[in-house]
């Protein structure tokens, strides 16, 4: 699998928005060195700039 392809969330405010703003999970689950939940999405294009618009701000 290339891990590179898929956006692992595990802040639940953020997985929130994604949703809000039309983004789709592929799934949720728990890593199994930590037990965190996180929420796995595919990146692509239209989801990467989302992320570098939020960071963009976020450094303002």
């Amino acid at each position: 699998m290339d891990r590179t392809k898929f956006f692992f969330c595990y802040n639940r405010k953020t997985v929130d928005e994604l949703i809000e703003h039309g983004f789709t999970y592929i799934t949720r689950a728990r890593n199994l060195n930590n037990n965190m939940p996180f929420t796995m999405f595919y990146l692509d294009e239209k989801l990467q700039t989302y992320l570098n618009k939020k960071n963009e701000n976020k450094s303002l």
